[in-house]
């Protein structure tokens, strides 16, 4: 994933609306459109990420309760995903980094020094 996929989809979830319904209970309407980008680009399944946007999961032993969220802890779980995303991707480009300076560049001037 490039970091302006990841750049853009956060962008379209900042155009996502999400709506309160009765009980303090969230959604986000299928016909949304910036969310259906911000699924597709990050490559997730939209209805799986709608559903777990907002309802949690929660397993103690063996029984396993689902609860929805208000819309104030959809917001912070938002701003987890879109920081451990975003983490995930520097991580894998600073590796990459460091890899291509400590391995394949030594040895290509090693080669031409050689020579």
């Amino acid at each position: 994933m490039s970091i302006f996929r990841l750049l853009s989809s956060i962008l379209h979830l900042g155009n996502v609306i999400i709506d309160e319904g009765d009980n303090e209970t969230t959604f986000v309407k299928e016909s949304d459109k910036s969310f259906s980008t911000f699924c597709s680009l990050l490559k997730i399944d939209a209805n799986r990420m709608r559903t777990w946007l907002c309802n949690k999961r929660i397993k103690t032993g063996a029984e396993v309760v689902n609860t929805t969220l208000n819309l104030n802890q959809v917001l912070v779980f938002l701003i987890f995903i879109i920081m451990r995303r975003f983490y995930k991707l520097i991580y894998r480009l600073y590796s990459l980094e460091m890899l291509l300076q400590n391995i394949f560049i030594p040895n290509y001037l090693d080669g031409l020094l050689m020579k």
